[in-house]
């Protein structure tokens, strides 16, 4: 999670320069799939991401994980 520490809390309200902040500092990901495709790591409940659509930035929590396949 970049530079945040262990304890933050991202369920609170964020300002739009917060999102970016999150999303400036956050990781790539780094794994491929046998098609070469950038996946995530294995998720987990508590984990959260943040992302980029053109103009708009999001923060995902992971509430429930199920694992399939």
């Amino acid at each position: 999670m970049g530079n945040l520490s262990e304890s933050f809390d991202f369920m609170n309200e964020y300002s739009r320069t917060d999102l970016i902040a999150f999303y400036n500092t956050g990781l790539d990901f780094s794994i491929t799939n046998s098609k070469q495709e950038l996946i995530s790591p294995k998720v987990n409940v508590g984990d959260s991401f943040s992302g980029k659509n053109g103009d708009n930035y999001y923060l995902i929590f992971i509430m429930e994980a199920n694992e399939i396949g």
